[in-house]
């Protein structure tokens, strides 16, 4: 399996190719997953995958399954179908990073609209830009986006061929895709097998259990047999069994001699039904047990992809990859409610605003990063507001932002100018015994911003599996 090349080489080329081809070209459907993404156009389809283990850009005439995309973790609902259908492409051009080399791409659209891919630096990303550079979607939403500029200058090489290229990334994809099928064949049957182990062991243990109870009714026919020489009251009776042995009964002294052998042989009869049912199940899950190893090896003898996607709809086993927070075994945990609003800047930097003053204390004391910003307005009750470092120091709009945010969500969201206090997350204190939503920043600077909404838009998401 040969390895792509890094994209500066192959990007000017791809970017004139594109670009003459699909020139006028109307996007006619979409289909996309955390990373990428997949454009019908005139008959072909135009593949970005700006997530490791792959990056790559390639023109393909053939769609892609509907069983490996969702090997791919493609969405039900694409976010960036309803922004991007029926636009008519104008041109690509090549995105330049930090090095100054071509290390993305943008599809530029009819309406003004960008649908831009950085495959360098880590992490890539995916995202459409409005015509004034607002961001409309992006994916993966975590991820900061980096900047890039438009490369004209670069000329492409003379030795790119778009039909290798492209037979070689969707050799790369289909090794993707198989490589997630095995991986999520592999975890469900483990975790059928293991499932199928733990039961057997705690039946087994129930059969010990249930067969030390039925040996009661040894001791129940001791009782009858020496029922007469039982005293009333009696908290317990030494008698012989069968082989002469000596053996104690320990008795409920409240019942009488008769109630207690009743007692006896109803918890006899119980245990003895309770060891016939726990046989059953006990055969039941032996079968099962050998079921799951025997189709552990059924996998391990598949060899392709084809054959792994049959095998896996052969047992029912969904091959969507699960959702953070997921079970394996495909129920999710319960949604939980998200104790911040997110409000994504234009340049993918996240700020989260706290929704009461509970959910300050959460945001503040349990979700945000140590190196995080905190924001507050000053002298008055408001929402807590994080500025997410993302493993880089913000600048100094995206300051300016998250205390206009800070000075919205407050009482002071009246004024014209509000003070905001800012500090890092780690010079934060929870006074003891303070009231919800009360804190003591460390460190703080103050500025002077106006309460308003600024550029950027707000993330739907409001619950967390």
């Amino acid at each position: 399996m040969s390895a792509l090349s890094p994209p500066y080489r192959w990007l000017p080329a791809l970017a004139k190719v594109l670009s003459d081809r699909l020139r006028g070209a109307k996007v006619e459907g979409v289909l996309s997953g955390r990373g990428w993404i997949s454009l019908r156009l005139a008959g072909n389809y135009l593949w970005i995958v700006a997530l490791a283990p792959m990056r790559a850009s390639w023109l393909d005439s053939h769609p892609l399954p509907k069983e490996y995309a969702l090997a791919l973790g493609s969405h039900q609902r694409s976010p960036f179908g309803p922004l991007l259908r029926e636009s008519t492409i104008q041109g690509v051009l090549c995105l330049a990073g930090e090095s100054g080399r071509a290390e993305g791409l943008r599809l530029e659209l009819e309406n003004g609209r960008s649908l831009c891919a950085a495959f360098w630096p880590r992490p890539g990303q995916l995202w459409l830009e409005d015509a004034e550079g607002g961001i409309l979607s992006v994916s993966p939403p975590q991820a900061l986006r980096p900047r890039m500029e438009p490369l004209r200058e670069e000329a492409p090489g003379d030795d790119f061929d778009a039909g290798e290229h492209a037979r070689r990334c969707r050799e790369l994809l289909f090794f993707q895709v198989e490589a997630a099928v095995r991986r999520r064949l592999r975890d469900t049957l483990r975790a059928r097998k293991q499932k199928a182990e733990r039961l057997a062991k705690s039946l087994q243990e129930e059969a010990h259990e249930a067969r030390a109870d039925a040996e009661i009714r040894e001791l129940a026919d001791l009782l009858a047999a020496n029922l007469s020489r039982v005293e009333k009251g009696s908290a317990e009776v030494e008698i012989l069994d069968f082989e002469g042995e000596k053996r104690t009964l320990q008795l409920d002294p409240a019942l009488s001699p008769a109630a207690n052998l009743d007692r006896l042989y109803r918890r006899c009869a119980k245990a003895e039904r309770k060891a016939t049912q726990v046989a059953a199940r006990q055969e039941e899950a032996t079968r099962e047990l050998e079921r799951a190893r025997e189709r552990e090896r059924e996998f391990d003898e598949l060899e392709k992809l084809g054959e792994l996607v049959d095998f896996a709809e052969s047992l029912a086993i969904e091959l969507r990859p699960s959702a953070p927070g997921e079970h394996r075994g495909g129920r999710s945990r319960r949604r939980t409610r998200l104790p911040y609003k997110i409000f994504v800047l234009p340049s993918g930097r996240e700020i989260w605003i706290g929704k009461s003053a509970a959910d300050n204390d959460e945001l503040s004391f349990k979700r945000a990063g140590k190196m995080d910003l905190w924001l507050h307005a000053g002298g008055v009750e408001g929402s807590h507001v994080i500025l997410r470092s993302a493993g880089a120091p913000p600048s100094k709009a995206e300051i300016q932002a998250a205390a206009q945010l800070a000075a919205l969500f407050s009482k002071a969201k009246g004024s014209t100018t509000v003070p905001v206090w800012l500090t890092e997350r780690r010079y934060l204190r929870k006074p003891r015994k303070a009231p919800a939503g009360m804190a003591a920043p460390q460190r703080t600077r103050t500025l002077f911003v106006t309460p308003e909404q600024p550029a950027g838009r707000w993330l739907t998401r409001e619950s967390e599996d």
